[in-house]
């Protein structure tokens, strides 16, 4: 009821009819960047008043596109006007998938341009799953994001490296890093 109201107060049109509904979506989408864009400001002024680096990150979903369109979490747009300092795209990716999406989803956020730098976010608790990929997949995906650039990796979720994969394969991913 109060974002309908938002929407109602800024555009006269009702929220809650579907025939709105593009020009809901396109309003909440441009208040959660008007959200980012904010939350950067104050990031900034925090920095020059304490005189120390603050990282000002986000989680979002594997593929700007996807982000856009079904969370409507606008992260190209994000990046493009450089209210991010680091973006870490969930691309939560098995064996069974990893080979469809990720160089793609991996891809369409390093060709944004934009000086955020981007590091994906592994999903290790899938990789160590039946049928995951275990630690080769983990090597995998943390070699192709080298190979294309990225500025990091991130593992979700911490736990998996300590309770599911084996010291042999915390070897593995000691030794490559």
């Amino acid at each position: 009821p109060i974002s309908h109201q938002m929407f109602f107060d800024a555009t006269g049109l009702d929220g809650a009819n579907i025939a709105n509904f593009g020009a809901y979506k396109n309003f909440v989408k441009g208040r959660i960047t008007d959200l980012v864009a904010s939350l950067k400001n104050t990031v900034d002024a925090a920095e020059v008043s304490t005189g120390r680096t603050i990282e000002y990150t986000a989680s979002v979903w594997r593929d700007p596109d996807v982000g856009e369109n079904d969370y409507m979490q606008d992260y190209r747009t994000w990046m493009e006007q450089d209210l991010l300092d680091v973006v870490m795209p969930m691309i939560y990716l098995s064996a069974s998938n990893d080979h469809i999406y990720f160089d793609a989803n991996l891809m369409n956020t390093l060709n944004i341009p934009s000086n955020t730098r981007v590091a994906p976010t592994l999903a290790s608790y899938l990789h160590v799953a039946s049928g995951g990929g275990g630690v080769a997949l983990t090597l995998s995906e943390v070699q192709r994001a080298y190979n294309f650039g990225a500025d990091g990796v991130n593992f979700y979720s911490y736990p998996a490296y300590f309770n599911s994969y084996s010291a042999a394969d915390r070897a593995q991913l000691k030794a490559f890093f």
